[in-house]
């Protein structure tokens, strides 16, 4: 049984938010700078939350925040980051996902990462998280 869609667009800089039934999460930094938008999917117990745009300090805390909605979730057993839409991800992105995977981890879900970009994938197996991480393409 699917979740109904839910949605927190999120403006940093005014630090506003509101409600948007499509089932997206919204973060941008500056109106020149390319949001992250995030697409949540729920197929009990799986969630697939689909990351386009960048993960960088401004948009980081939306993405922790929808990974902990999803872990707050009793029926999620599986919990997966589609990265095929990040063109780019920086520490503060990668701290995230690190935290992600130890947090679902400790609750006993399944954790991965799918479809990285070619940037993304570089950046993963420089900092060694290729070892650490369940990755599917």
């Amino acid at each position: 049984m699917a979740d109904a869609p839910c949605a927190v667009p999120v403006d940093l800089r005014a630090a506003r938010s509101r409600s948007d039934p499509g089932g997206t999460l919204t973060a941008m930094s500056d109106a020149t700078e390319a949001p992250l938008v995030i697409t949540r999917a729920h197929a009990a117990p799986d969630v697939v939350l689909t990351l386009v745009g960048e993960l960088d300090p401004h948009t980081a805390p939306t993405l922790q925040s929808a990974v902990e909605a999803a872990l707050a979730d009793d029926e999620t057993t599986s919990l997966a980051l589609d990265m095929a839409g990040l063109g780019f991800v920086d520490s503060s992105g990668l701290r995230i996902v690190i935290a992600a995977q130890h947090d679902a981890e400790a609750r006993g879900c399944a954790f991965e990462l799918r479809s990285p970009s070619s940037t993304v994938q570089r950046l993963l197996q420089v900092t060694g998280l290729t070892d650490h991480i369940t990755i599917t393409p």
